[in-house]
């Protein structure tokens, strides 16, 4: 009868910490990706482009550029006009609950989809008129951190259940010896 292998309880915590990290974008990119959703059921009204211009930041270092782009990355400033409850209102948010993260092929193609003067459909809140998205939903920053989470969950997940069985040697004695030994002899690595 085969013995049965003991759990690789390093492996296992590993696998347990990369579930743990997961969890972050997860829970922010759902919570974001639903709020996002939420905005759907929002009522529409008609606006108007007032304007879309480029931006580039002139102070960030990170900021190079290429040769065929010597500005570098570049983000779009968009701005429209409506009116909802009888007020008018001007409102400059494309996407809801972005987090923060811009997308920078996005807000390139933006001044291209949306000239001054065109008319959209904008969805507001009801209970603040204030508060308006050109293009309500889910956002693609928010559905790539669920995306992501779920990703590392799932991992993590496979992670701990290898490890529970006794697959992975991380923890076995001489581990680290057979690697430096394989380094070192001629014809190694590297």
């Amino acid at each position: 009868m085969a013995r049965r292998k003991q759990p690789n309880r390093g492996g296992m915590a590993f696998g347990r910490n990369i579930m743990v990290l997961g969890m972050v974008p997860f829970a922010l990119g759902t919570y974001a990706a639903i709020q996002g959703a939420l905005t759907l059921s929002w009522p529409r009204v008609n606006a108007t482009i007032i304007g879309c211009e480029r931006v580039w930041p002139e102070n960030d270092r990170r900021n190079i550029g290429t040769p065929d782009n010597p500005k570098g990355w570049s983000t779009a400033h968009l701005t429209y006009f409506y009116i909802a409850k009888g007020q008018e209102y001007t409102g400059s948010a494309v996407q809801p609950y972005t987090l923060g993260l811009v997308n920078a092929g996005h807000d390139q193609q933006m001044c291209l989809t949306y000239q001054p003067h065109q008319a959209v459909e904008i969805a507001y809140n009801a209970d603040r008129p204030d508060i308006a998205y050109l293009e309500p939903g889910p956002s693609l920053p928010a559905l790539m951190l669920s995306g992501v989470g779920a990703f590392m969950l799932l991992c993590g997940w496979r992670v701990r259940v290898l490890a529970s069985r006794g697959i992975g040697t991380m923890n076995e004695e001489g581990a680290t010896e057979h690697i430096k030994r394989a380094r070192n002899a001629p014809g190694g690595w590297w």
